[in-house]
């Protein structure tokens, strides 16, 4: 539940674990997360809420590299795959003449 999320969060950070990302509510599945980095320095995600797919009416869809993407409220995060970036500019080529 949100609550387990909560709890933990609080227990880790008495605790000096870095919180990696979070709380939060992914905006793609819906579910409530933490994330906080363990031994050797690797991402743990705690999360619950995940949205069930029916594979039948689910339809896919697509979001922007931008923070609000991966949480709806505002989390920032500390992870460098999720940085938002801007996309990267591919240089013009010239008219054949």
């Amino acid at each position: 539940t949100i609550d387990d999320i909560m709890r933990s969060w609080y227990y880790l950070t008495r605790r000096g674990t870095e919180i990696a990302f979070g709380p939060g509510r992914h905006q793609t599945s819906g579910a409530y997360f933490l994330y906080y980095y363990g031994p050797d320095n690797i991402i743990y995600e705690y999360s619950c809420g995940c949205r069930e797919i029916d594979e039948d009416t689910w339809r896919a869809r697509q979001f922007p590299a931008e923070d609000k993407s991966f949480c709806l409220w505002g989390a920032k995060n500390n992870i460098k795959e999720f940085q938002s970036k801007k996309p990267e500019t591919l240089p013009v080529k010239e008219a054949a003449a």
